[in-house]
């Protein structure tokens, strides 16, 4: 059996993605799995190399970050290459599924970003197995999940379950599932400290630097407000 981690964080390095991938690629490791692991913001600009990935891959899971509510962009360029070699990746049975990780506290921030990758899987024929939320994500900041102490404890336990299921090819039930559909922290405390920490910057920058905007010229400023094309 051949596992596929897609890394789709633009972040070239220490990303939340990345470090969830790391753990679980860390578990079926230790299982005598056979895992690869492939980088979207680096690697994607070679199209043969990412379609040799995915025709050598029994399962793909894609570790992800929400972008405006959904995917992030290179993620989407990923699914359009292969969705354009689809004719050649149909020819054998593959399994998907997607981790996505929000900077919101909310679960349901995730929901958009798991639906667009479910609906790739079906139009790809994959078997979609399932989309794990992790809200918020942010808490990670790229260290090491058994770094985290408790806040990610019931993620951990999520991914030793995925592992141990993907060993044994066994599906994920909706009662384990369960586990990551709270956030894992409460969004009031979250939102609270978050305020904290920004009014500390914005202490420490100024007002004037921490709300600062970009020059425009008049035309731009015309251009964005929709006044060029009256």
């Amino acid at each position: 059996m051949n596992i596929l981690v897609i890394i789709g964080s633009p972040k070239a390095k220490m990303s939340n993605s990345e470090a969830i991938g790391n753990y679980l690629i860390e578990k079926l490791d230790k299982e005598g799995v056979n895992t690869e692991k492939f980088f979207l913001y680096n690697e994607l600009m070679s199209d043969s190399e990412l379609i040799r990935y995915i025709n050598n891959a029994d399962k793909i899971v894609f570790s992800l970050p929400v972008y405006e509510n959904t995917v992030p962009g290179l993620v989407l360029r990923c699914f359009e290459v292969i969705r354009n070699n689809k004719e050649i990746l149909v020819q054998r049975n593959r399994e998907m599924m997607a981790i996505v990780n929000s900077g919101l506290p909310e679960v349901k921030a995730c929901s958009g970003a798991i639906e667009t990758c479910m609906f790739f899987a079906k139009e790809m024929e994959f078997h979609w197995i399932c989309g794990i939320p992790v809200a918020p994500g942010t808490l990670i900041d790229g260290k090491n999940l058994n770094e985290t102490r408790n806040t990610y404890k019931r993620l951990i336990i999520m991914l030793d379950i995925i592992a141990k299921n993907i060993c044994f090819n066994k599906d994920i039930i909706v009662k384990e599932c369960k586990l990551v559909s709270k956030p894992f922290i409460n969004p009031l405390i979250y939102r609270l400290v978050g305020r904290l920490l920004q009014e500390s910057v914005i202490k420490k920058l100024g007002k004037e630097r921490y709300y600062a905007k970009p020059m425009i010229n008049k035309v731009s400023e015309k251009a964005c407000s929709g006044q060029a094309f009256l």
